[in-house]
């Protein structure tokens, strides 16, 4: 069984897909990971020479590519499920989990990060319109999980005994 977090930049799906994957006995991968090790660059500077539709492309062959992963949780680029029918493509892959994060709390968890759509600068009005631009498709994921004021082991725990992990040992 593979298991894709979804959600918008800053929502915790690195940190809560590799807490999960370890607390189960999975493998982990990060799209956004991956992109940067088979090109050798940063997204950011994917972004900053080449634009976003380009990464998109990058992105959508990643995904391609986890077609043959198993017992893995895998973590996707906020922006990707917007393009290329990758939605699609992730359900055909695994259980899709949107992690339900409140707009407050992801300014809290990128905030002094650098992000290709929104700079360092933080435009809390930018960010939000993205962020709503964005919620009806993560809402299309298989289950949604809200993360509002949990922890990492509370969140991991609610998707275990949503999905029922059953790890390869």
């Amino acid at each position: 069984m593979n298991l894709i977090l979804i959600g918008f930049m800053g929502a915790g799906k690195t940190t809560i897909g590799k807490y999960l994957a370890s607390e189960n006995h999975m493998n982990f991968i990060d799209t956004d990971e991956l992109i940067e090790q088979n090109n050798s660059m940063l997204i950011k500077d994917i972004f900053k020479n080449y634009g976003e539709e380009y990464f998109r492309k990058l992105e959508s062959e990643a995904i391609d590519k986890l077609v043959y992963a198993e017992n893995t949780i895998i973590s996707v680029g906020g922006g990707a499920v917007m393009f290329h029918n990758n939605m699609e493509k992730l359900r055909n892959i695994g259980c899709v989990i949107f992690l339900n994060t409140p707009i407050e709390q992801i300014f809290n968890n990128i905030k002094g990060s650098f992000r290709p759509l929104v700079g360092h600068s933080m435009d809390k009005e930018k960010t939000k319109s993205l962020y709503e631009s964005r919620l009806s498709t993560y809402m299309k994921a298989d289950i949604v999980v809200n993360t509002d004021n949990l922890s990492i082991a509370e969140i991991s725990k609610t998707i275990t005994e949503i999905v029922g992990v059953k790890p390869n040992l």
